[in-house]
């Protein structure tokens, strides 16, 4: 009877534990790379501008940012990341970041006119240490 007293416990307790992970009790919780960073593309002045709203407790990294039109790389132009701070990442070292709000500025290349695809990629974290793999934005947009 002892024995099976002992089995019932040890099924309760792995059973509590498992609840604990599924649930996510005592963990801190992290959302999608979609509620995160809520990126929006505009067209102004023959520039491309990207922002995105960065949700609390989360932040992107400017140096893993990609843009892309038609498979060409672009490169923002150098006022882009104002706000970025510096901070010590557990994954990276010693590193820039954007919290709650970026925004990115790209000149506009000349061979772009009418409807257009702009791909955006980005990285980031959650402060609980929750890291996403890069992720990707498309944008159709249109320039006259």
């Amino acid at each position: 009877m002892k024995s099976n007293n002992s089995i019932f416990f040890l099924a309760g307790v792995s059973a509590l534990f498992m609840a604990f992970g599924i649930l996510g009790i005592g963990k801190a919780e992290t959302v999608s790379s979609d509620v995160a960073f809520s990126f929006k593309a505009t067209i102004e002045n023959n520039r491309v501008i990207i922002e995105c709203l960065i949700k609390e407790g989360y932040y992107l990294y400017p140096a893993q940012f990609q843009f892309k039109i038609d498979g060409k790389n672009l490169e923002p132009d150098k006022h882009s990341f104002i706000g970025a701070k510096e901070h010590e990442d557990q994954f990276y070292g010693r590193v820039m970041i954007l919290r709650d709000y970026a925004k990115i500025s790209l000149t506009a290349p000349d061979f772009l006119f009418g409807s257009f695809d702009l791909t955006v990629v980005a990285q980031g974290c959650s402060d609980s240490g929750f890291c996403f793999l890069p992720f990707s934005r498309i944008f159709s947009l249109f320039i006259m």
